[in-house]
């Protein structure tokens, strides 16, 4: 999280960047995979990106540092929107582990393309939402009552923990493969 000196808001902005880039690559993983193109280990391998980084390390930033700082000043958990959006986390783990269920099964030949696509198309209209949500409001607010500088230790930490690095590194590579499928 280098360069990112000026506020926690901006490392959340970063990571969307990822997943937003992520959602699209899955969208492209899964149509590649119905057609017999791209296996379906490859769209798990994303699948678990999405789980590991948009949950484990970015979701767990807002949920650790970003929303209890934000409640501490004043935003409330319920009205400020806090509550819906961490709502809308464990709904996006839901839709992931359905996904990736779907995947292992069509790995062993028991599992359901359409199935699968359906759990990711839901994965990404939920996740594109929240991400503008957040991008448009949330962050909005919180760069009015969280200074600069604040929760940037939290967040880093949070990041080494969960290897953000080696996180966007794989990602880096599955894009490689779903594009050598796309051909």
């Amino acid at each position: 999280m280098e360069g990112f000196e000026a506020h926690i808001v901006d490392s959340l902005v970063d990571d969307h960047r990822y997943i937003l880039q992520a959602l699209d690559l899955l969208e492209e993983a899964v149509d590649l995979m119905a057609r017999g193109r791209l296996s379906p280990s490859t769209v798990g391998r994303l699948a678990r990106f999405l789980e590991e980084f948009a949950d484990g390390c970015h979701h767990a930033k807002e949920e650790a540092a970003l929303f209890p700082c934000m409640e501490a000043r004043g935003h409330p958990f319920r009205e400020g929107g806090i509550e819906r959006l961490t709502c809308e986390h464990g709904v996006a783990r839901y839709l992931l582990r359905g996904l990736q269920r779907e995947l292992e099964k069509l790995e062993r030949g028991e599992g359901s393309v359409e199935k699968a696509r359906e759990y990711a198309a839901k994965y990404v209209e939920l996740i594109r939402k929240h991400i503008d949500v957040e991008d448009l409001e949330l962050f909005e607010r919180a760069r009015r009552v969280i200074g600069h500088g604040e929760m940037l230790e939290e967040a880093r930490r949070i990041d080494v923990e969960t290897g953000r690095e080696r996180l966007i590194e794989e990602f880096y590579r599955i894009k490689e493969e779903v594009w050598e499928a796309s051909g």
